[in-house]
Formats: structure tokens, C-alpha cells, sequence
């Protein structure tokens, strides 16, 4: 009996080893004919033309390392362009066009291996209308304001720390707070404002980076953060952050705040040593930061240090972690009782820090509210430069530095380069590759000083054709009643102070700018989408004496612009008296009628540009081509 067991152990053991030796040698082969299969998951589903969605892509172990390139093909969202998906993300955050029809859309993942073999995945979302309701992002007018320098509505938070701020002088706190922005939205209102944009909220730097020397530096600005998790102290508490956001809301004002992730402020390096300097970082403060700045940043646009300013290594998975968590944390923290919370960041310092971040965040903000929305400062950025920023790389829309060279050429004689530029600006853009153009801001000279050389009718034109052109415009604050400065002024009285000045409320009241700018955001408010989404076609553009008439348009609605920078009206002329009803909706003129060459026409006067050097007709449905229009003399003799 006992060795009958003994062979049948010896049998089965000669069968395992058999059954090893085959799942051995044939284990290689199974992996081998395993299929290559990433799976996708959309979120949200379900998108309108306002909003994004996030695409996720998971691999299997080994997958990783073996994919060289992912991209998403988002042709039937009207996108064009393959979308590159960030392989250290493995995901990417997709827009949609604003003229993609509702509806099942049917996408694809091309994955692509290090063996040369490319696969297509299809994967759906669904985009339903446009809520008549939702505010529409490329429809904005921003307001842009810093804090402090807009109005002081609280005097109790204007010295928390009791430094005894000399406000003479331009580089120190000046008492702006929330509740001067609140107190001031009726002004906001009435200039048609539907989205402020403010600078950042966050906890700053205390002390006086200029200890020592001849007059004093603090971050005022809001651009120097000590802490990205809690407001500063001199603009308030979230209790009033959260009435900003409500006070505005009820005026279909959203509110747009501007974040810092490429750099810390001055002193918060862990080898950082105030050296006795009053409020200087804590080593607490300090802390807060270990690990994540550079200790010896290398001269380079991303790894460099901007200004001397601390550098986070945005290219490290952990710090990127930290920094998206803290500032989209702020979409969470702004909600209301009420409902309401910010609709946007302004995201400072694009080009200086690490491309997968700005993916990273569009990610995180997107699956908090597809509707979320970064405007990105990519210094010198164009239509034909945004450093690879848009479509997928993060932003929804970039600061275009390049417009207010267009409208300097323009108000400088040079009509007819301008017009070409405008057109090829207007025809590269869309909703998903959007420019926001402005002619001043706190990093730039005054456009009126600096440009248009203080003549305030050359200015009123340069504003025209930024309200009418595509893409957002940006008012910087109190340039819309003539103030305006330089940037870099004496050094012993602070470097970027002058155009930085206190809003001057004193000359709001018979502000003959102020009313240039009411009624050129009136008009361009009443015809939104078609500034907003619509062609530009020139119709006249002539250097001398310097009119320029142009067509915006979309579907079957058409706006005519006339302007002119010269310093006497302008008559132009068009031919047809289907044309007689029009209204100037700029002066409230009616063209007069006028025959010329034998031929019915009406008579458009454009005003000399120190009277706004503007005229606007709303054409209705009449065809543009059939528009046959030329400038005339005033002493010209119309008949036969």
C-alpha cells in the first residue's frame, strides 16, 4: 500500500512540474497576444458650448510605458487641430466650439506606442444648448482693478498689523478693500462691467521689502503670498468676499479673481533671514513652503527667479499638487449662501512656470465647474504667439499684448496696416482660441500717456476699436476717466508705481471719456454675439485723412463701424435709400439723404475724433456686398 502512494505521489508531482514547464513557456506568448487597451472616461458627459470637459486615460501596468504620444481628435466639436493629451497627467481638458450643434459627438483617443503602432479609441459626450440664461465668456466686458487702489470702504482694516503706512507715497497701502468694490457696483453697472476682475485675495508678505532705503515697498498689489489658504486682512474677511460675490451676481456681474502659482513672496525661502526687518516671515511662515521653492534657481524662464521673487518648482508632481489644490480651493470656499461663487481665474506668470501645472489646473477647475474659466498672462502673447497655452494647453484665453500696438498704428495714421492685422486677428479666433485685448493694465504704460500722447479724442478712438473688436476687451481701472501713468518711474519712489494710482472719484461726474466709454459697452453689449463671434470685413480704410469703415457680422445681422482719427467730421456717403431709416446708434443721428453721381444715397457723418471720432449703424439683414459707400467733401458738389 505504501508504495502504490508513492507512485501516485511521483506521478503527480511529475504532472505539476509538467504543468509549471507549459504555463512557463507559454505565459510569454499570452502577454504578448494580450490586446493594447486604454480605457476612457469622460467627465462631465454631458457639455454645452460654454464649457469643457476632462478626457482620463488609463493604462494597464506596463501600458505607460510603452505609449509615446496620445492625442484626442475632436473634429465633430468643430476643433480642428489634434489635442496633445499630457503624458504626466494622462488626461486633457477639452473646450467646445461655440457653434457645435447639440447632440451625441463621437471623439477619438489616438494612442501611439514606442513601437510605431497607432490605435483609435472612440469615446462620446453629448452637448446640449446654450442656456439663454448662462452668461456667455466670450461676450465678457472685464473691469480689472487692484484692490487697494479702487475705493476704501472700511477704514478699520487699513493698517491691521499697526505699521503706520506713509500713504503719500505709491508703493505702500492705500485703503482699498471688498467693501469699497461693493460699495461702488452701481458705477460698475452703469458702465456695463459683466465680469470685475480683481487682484489676488490671498494672505501677502507684511514687511517693507525696501527696509533701509529711501521710501517703502509692500504687497499691496496682492502678487507677494504668504499664505494661499487664507484672505488678506486688508481686504476684509470671506464674510465680505462672499457679499462681493452676491452684491455683483444681482447685477449679472461676475467676479473673476487673479491666482499666483509660479512664485512665493519675498522671504518665504526656508534660508530666507530677516535679519531683525519688522513682520518679516516667521520661520512658521516658512515652513509652509519647505520643499517646494527653488534654493538655487537656475537662469531660466521657468526655473529662474522672476524679480528675485521665490520660485516653486512647478515641475515637481508634489509641489504642482499643493499649489492647484490651494488656489481651486478657492472656487469651493467663494460658494455662497446664495448660490453664487468666482467664475474665473486670471493666472498670472504662464510663461515662468511649468506647462503640466496650467493643465493640471484647468483639470482640477474643470471637474469642480466645467463652466470655469483662466485667463492667462503669457507675457507677449498674440494671436499668432500664445506660447502653445490654448486648446489644451490650459487656458481659455490669453492677454493679447500685440492689440494695443494695432491700435497705436491705427491712431498714429497707419490705418491701413492696422485693419490688415485686425482682420487676420479676427479670422484666427474663436471661442476655444480667444485673445483678451486691453490697451493698459498695472504691468504696462498708460495707454493715453504713453500713446496717445494725451489727446483724449485720439484715445476715444482707440477705445472704439477695442470694443469692437473680437475677442474680450479689458478696461483697466480709471483709464475710462482719463488716468493714466508710466509704470517705471523713480526708483526712490518704488519701481511700477504710476500707473497704480488711487481711482479718483472725483472725476467721474461730466466725464465727457466716461460717457465715450458708456455708449461704446452699450453698444457693444446690445450686439454681443456678433462682436463677439462675428467676421470682420473692411470697407474703407484710408490713411489720410484717416477713416476706417469695417462690417461685423454673423449669420444674417450686421454692424457697420466707422472711424476717424482725423481732427474734423467725415462724410460718408452710401450709395441706396433702403438705407435712409438708420440711426448713428453712436450720436443718435439719422443719415440724411444725398444724391451723388445721380445715384440716391444717404449722407453718415463721422465725428472729428474729439468728439469720439465714432459712428455705428446696425445694418439689420441688409447684405454687406451690396453696400457701395465713399468718402465725400463738404463742399462737394452732389448733384449730376
Amino acid at each position: 500500500m505504501k508504495k502504490r502512494q508513492k507512485q501516485v505521489n511521483v506521478w503527480l508531482l511529475r504532472i505539476v512540474i509538467m504543468l509549471s514547464l507549459i504555463t512557463l513557456s507559454i505565459a510569454p506568448v499570452t502577454a504578448e497576444e494580450e490586446p493594447f487597451a486604454p480605457s476612457v472616461s469622460v467627465t462631465p458627459r454631458i457639455v454645452s458650448a460654454e464649457e469643457s470637459f476632462v478626457v482620463r486615460v488609463s493604462l494597464r501596468g506596463q501600458e505607460t510605458k510603452q505609449v509615446s504620444r496620445l492625442q484626442i481628435d475632436a473634429s465633430e466639436l468643430g476643433i480642428e487641430t489634434k489635442i496633445p493629451v499630457d503624458l504626466e497627467l494622462f488626461s486633457q481638458t477639452v473646450p467646445v466650439r461655440f457653434d457645435t450643434k447639440p447632440g451625441n459627438k463621437t471623439l477619438h483617443l489616438i494612442v501611439e506606442t514606442d513601437d510605431g503602432l497607432s490605435t483609435e479609441i472612440p469615446f462620446e459626450v453629448e452637448v446640449r444648448e446654450v442656456p439663454a440664461d448662462e452668461p456667455r465668456w466670450d461676450e465678457s466686458v472685464i473691469y480689472f482693478l487692484l484692490t487697494d487702489r479702487f475705493a476704501d470702504g472700511d477704514p478699520s482694516n487699513n493698517d491691521p498689523h499697526g505699521i503706520g503706512y506713509d500713504r503719500d507715497h505709491p508703493e505702500t497701502y492705500q485703503g482699498g478693500d471688498f467693501q469699497g468694490i461693493i460699495d461702488n457696483l452701481d458705477y460698475l453697472d452703469a458702465l456695463g462691467i459683466n465680469m470685475v476682475w480683481i487682484t489676488p485675495i490671498v494672505d501677502n508678505i507684511e514687511h517693507d521689502r525696501r527696509h533701509g532705503m529711501e521710501g517703502s515697498q509692500y504687497g499691496y498689489h496682492g502678487y507677494w503670498a504668504k499664505d494661499f489658504e487664507t484672505i488678506d486682512e486688508h481686504w476684509g474677511d470671506l464674510e465680505t468676499f462672499h457679499d462681493l460675490i452676491d452684491e455683483a451676481a444681482e447685477k449679472d456681474i461676475r467676479l473673476m479673481i487673479d491666482v499666483v502659482l509660479n512664485h512665493a513672496g519675498y522671504g518665504m525661502k526656508a534660508s530666507d533671514d530677516g535679519n531683525g526687518i519688522d513682520h518679516f516671515p516667521s520661520h512658521e511662515d516658512r515652513q509652509r513652503f519647505v520643499g517646494m521653492l527653488r534654493e538655487d534657481p537656475a537662469p531660466h524662464t521657468v526655473t529662474g527667479e522672476l524679480m528675485g521673487l521665490p520660485d516653486f518648482i512647478t515641475e515637481d508632481p508634489g509641489v504642482r499638487k499643493a499649489l492647484v489644490g490651494w488656489q481651486s480651493a478657492w472656487i469651493e470656499k467663494s460658494m455662497t449662501v446664495a448660490g453664487n461663487r468666482i467664475a474665473a481665474f486670471r493666472v498670472d506668470t504662464v510663461k515662468h512656470a511649468d506647462a503640466t501645472l496650467w493643465r493640471a489646473l484647468k483639470k482640477t477647475t474643470t471637474l469642480i465647474d466645467p463652466g470655469f474659466k483662466l485667463l492667462g498672462e503669457w507675457y507677449g502673447a498674440s494671436i499668432d504667439n500664445d506660447g502653445r497655452s490654448l486648446l489644451g494647453g490650459g487656458m481659455d484665453a490669453l492677454l493679447d499684448f500685440a492689440f494695443k500696438d494695432i491700435a497705436q498704428a491705427f491712431i498714429r495714421g497707419d490705418l491701413e496696416r492696422a485693419e490688415r492685422q485686425l482682420n487676420h486677428r479676427n479670422n484666427k479666433m474663436d471661442n476655444t482660441r480667444l485673445m483678451a485685448q486691453f490697451l493698459s493694465s498695472h504691468d504696462e504704460d498708460g495707454f493715453l500717456l504713453t500713446r496717445a500722447g494725451q489727446d483724449e479724442g485720439l484715445f476715444k478712438v482707440a477705445v472704439s476699436l477695442q470694443l469692437t473688436a473680437k475677442g474680450i476687451p479689458v478696461i483697466y481701472y480709471g483709464e475710462e476717466i482719463g488716468l493714466s501713468g508710466k509704470t517705471a518711474g523713480n526708483m526712490d519712489r518704488g519701481e511700477f508705481s504710476e500707473n497704480r494710482y488711487m481711482f479718483d472719484w472725483d472725476k467721474v461726474e461730466g466725464n465727457d471719456l466716461l460717457d465715450h466709454y458708456q455708449i461704446m459697452v452699450g453698444i457693444r453689449n446690445d450686439f454681443a454675439p456678433i462682436f463677439a463671434r462675428g467676421d470682420r470685413q473692411t470697407l474703407l480704410a484710408e490713411n489720410d485723412p484717416g477713416v476706417s469703415v469695417f462690417a461685423r457680422s454673423l449669420d444674417d445681422e450686421a454692424v457697420l463701424v466707422a472711424l476717424n482719427r482725423s481732427g474734423d467730421p467725415q462724410l460718408l456717403w452710401f450709395e441706396g435709400s433702403e438705407l435712409e431709416s438708420l440711426i448713428d446708434l453712436y450720436g443718435g443721428a439719422r443719415v440724411e439723404t444725398m444724391e451723388l453721381h445721380g445715384k440716391e444715397g444717404v449722407l453718415l457723418q463721422i465725428p472729428a475724433a474729439t468728439d469720439g471720432g465714432t459712428a455705428v449703424l446696425s445694418l439689420g439683414n441688409i447684405d454687406i456686398a451690396d453696400l457701395h459707400l465713399e468718402l465725400v467733401d463738404e463742399t462737394l458738389d452732389t448733384g449730376d
